[in-house]
């Protein structure tokens, strides 16, 4: 089993975080990380839009308020450039003090803050897989869509080009990013995503029902309208399917339930800020997304012992890097089309049988490789590399320690 040795050097982290809350993976994200770092000992602050995160009293806070929307008549398709300025000129306005070094996730502080402290080491940590996918699949307006993309494809090459590390949870990520820019050559850090190990204990039981579960957004991207249409087509009525989240689509999604005739078997449960419980009474995670880094409901779900059910990336139609966490038919299933997706989901409503094995190794897959301890130690790791004047690198600039780690 890996060791994690004790902390040697206690450092002071300064994450920039647009929010820290349970509404979005990389929130939750943020929000471990602050905390856990801060239990570790490291002295740990804070740049968020909020000026009271949900963070311990030990967390230092600095709020930087995103404006309220432009009242004149269509300067609202400017949004995302109000909104970098502000945020800009905010954060440059702030009494910060220097830290050791940065975690940089928040497009929108990072020039401001790389320009006041050049000298400070820092992470660029992009969430999503890239910018120009994230925005697209927002459906913004037209024009509100092309000021957007063009002004974080602009950030995003510029953190690329700048950061000492950009740091991501998977190789396909590094790859995408290449791939997108092919004229800058980031230092790359690999360091798989990390989830709470909950103790094992045992998970409630749906009874003769196959009880399926998303946890999430409900956005155009997440395809939660693809599972419904395939449930409808099922040939077994033998499952329940329960949605913990909330977003812009929800009442299109329980229109389409009625519409389909399945309502009284897809429950909504709107935004639960503690998703354990329904983890533990879950057989399957139902994760048609078609574009994703590395998802913190699938891990959560993995760690509680419930199988997922995702696509699998090919680059084209899917762009997504859960075939680095699932390995398909032992820890969970990967579907590589929509037929497929539909004729797997089918499948396992039909011989449940195959997700309680597919459950534990999931959670053996999360023991080993997604724990927090693991994923801290490599970012202490990190933090030792980048205070020392000898960095050690890969001919093709990835940190040799990230790579150590996977």
């Amino acid at each position: 089993m890996f060791c994690i040795p004790k902390v040697k050097v206690r450092y002071h982290v300064r994450i920039l975080a647009g929010k820290v809350d349970r509404s979005a993976g990389s929130h939750v994200y943020h929000q471990e990380l602050v905390e856990r770092l801060t239990a570790r000992g490291h002295r740990v602050s804070l740049v968020s839009f909020e000026p009271n995160p949900n963070v311990g009293p030990n967390v230092e806070v600095y709020a930087v308020p995103l404006p309220a929307p432009p009242s004149f008549p269509f300067l609202w398709r400017f949004a995302a450039l109000h909104n970098y300025r502000h945020s800009h000129r905010g954060l440059l306005d702030l009494n910060l003090p220097p830290a050791d070094v940065v975690i940089a996730g928040e497009h929108l502080f990072v020039k401001a803050h790389a320009r006041r402290f050049p000298q400070t080491p820092w992470v660029y940590l992009p969430h999503s897989l890239l910018v120009d996918q994230e925005i697209a699949s927002y459906n913004f307006p037209k024009f509100l869509a092309a000021v957007t993309h063009r002004l974080y494809v602009h950030l995003q090459g510029w953190a690329l080009q700048h950061a000492t590390r950009t740091m991501r949870f998977t190789q396909l990520a590094c790859d995408a990013l290449t791939k997108r820019y092919p004229n800058i050559r980031p230092r790359f850090f690999i360091n798989p995503m990390a989830t709470e190990m909950p103790a094992p204990t045992p998970r409630a039981s749906g009874g003769q029902q196959v009880r399926l579960l998303w946890v999430g957004q409900l956005i155009p991207r997440k395809r939660i309208d693809l599972a419904l249409d395939v449930l409808s087509r099922a040939g077994s009525q033998n499952w329940i399917f329960d949605i913990v989240g909330d977003g812009g689509t929800r009442a299109e999604l329980e229109a389409q339930a009625r519409r389909l005739g399945i309502a009284d078997r897809v429950v909504f449960h709107g935004f639960q800020s503690n998703p354990a419980d329904w983890y533990r009474r879950a057989d399957l995670l139902v994760f048609p997304s078609w574009l994703e880094n590395f998802p913190v409901t699938m891990v959560e779900a993995m760690s509680h012992g419930v199988a997922c059910l995702a696509m699998r990336g090919d680059g084209v139609r899917y762009h997504t890097a859960n075939a680095e966490i699932v390995d398909h038919g032992r820890d969970g299933f990967l579907a590589d089309s929509d037929e497929h997706f539909g004729r797997l989901l089918a499948d396992l409503i039909e011989r449940p049988e195959q997700l309680r094995a597919a459950g534990d190794a999931a959670r053996e897959t999360v023991q080993r490789n997604y724990t927090w301890d693991h994923h801290l130690h490599r970012y202490e790791q990190l933090f030792e590399q980048l205070v020392s004047p000898a960095l050690e690198r890969a001919p093709d600039g990835t940190d040799l320690v990230g790579i150590a780690a996977r």
